[in-house]
């Protein structure tokens, strides 16, 4: 995989002791998971922090430049997963902790450890293992159901990513949450998602349904929908009525 946002691969094996190891090229920057805590403690102090914090006002997750900001960032991380997916590989793991920050603010994924190669019955992990960070996988990551896996399960978890960026929280405090979140027929989100615009609310609600089927078909749809957020455009992703998916 070659492309400016994804960490060079630059080699693999397997140790004496049989463990496998892993080299990507060395990246300078923070991960997202260390801005997103340094800038929830309201005292951002590194470089990148700051420059991710400047012209924010407190509390930061209230603001539309830190929106704007965030939604910025993730749309190279959507163009990265995209060239993956066209290239039949599926990360599994997207998180912050697998996203790092550079000091221009591009955005970089790392961390293929656990991809599957959707065009090959073998995957890079054993058959059968769930795979992903409590936190940030889908529902069918979470039910075990590897015929579901594939590019909409990379959405979900950017989904889950662009949640935590926003309100400065994970949308499921636990497991029991998520559980409960992937028995909906339907997407369902928190009251919170109302403090935000209709176009950005309809895009978290189309990366984060419960079923795959229903999530955007591509990294590609994800990203062309965060650009025309930036650009004032209408996004094709359209958010339910304050009671259209009640009950």
């Amino acid at each position: 995989l070659r492309h400016p946002h994804i960490a060079g691969y630059l080699g693999h094996g397997l140790r004496e002791d049989g463990l496998g190891w892993l080299a990507m090229e060395r990246i300078e920057g923070q991960s997202l998971e260390a801005l997103f805590q340094e800038l929830e403690s309201g005292k951002p102090s590194g470089r990148i922090a700051c420059a991710l914090a400047e012209g924010c006002r407190r509390p930061i997750h209230e603001t539309d430049a830190w929106r704007r900001r965030c939604v910025r960032l993730l749309i190279g991380v959507a163009d990265a997963l995209e060239h993956a997916h066209e290239r039949g590989v599926v990360h599994r793991d997207v998180k912050p902790q697998n996203l790092l920050v550079r000091p221009d603010l591009s955005a970089v994924v790392v961390d293929f450890g656990i991809a599957r190669d959707a065009f090959r019955p073998v995957s890079l992990t054993r058959t059968g293992m769930r795979v992903g960070t409590p936190g940030y996988v889908a529902p069918e990551q979470l039910a075990g159901r590897l015929g579901e896996i594939g590019a909409r399960t990379d959405l979900f978890a950017l989904g889950l990513v662009l949640w935590r960026g926003l309100f400065g929280r994970d949308l499921f405090a636990s497991e029991e949450e998520l559980v409960r979140y992937a028995a909906r027929s339907r997407a369902l989100l928190p009251g919170a998602a109302q403090q935000l615009g209709p176009q950005l609310r309809g895009v978290l609600y189309r990366a984060l349904e419960p079923q795959p089927r229903y999530r955007y078909a591509s990294a590609r749809a994800l990203g062309e929908d965060l650009k025309s957020l930036l650009s004032d455009r209408p996004v094709t992703a359209q958010a339910p009525g304050a009671l259209a998916r009640f009950g």
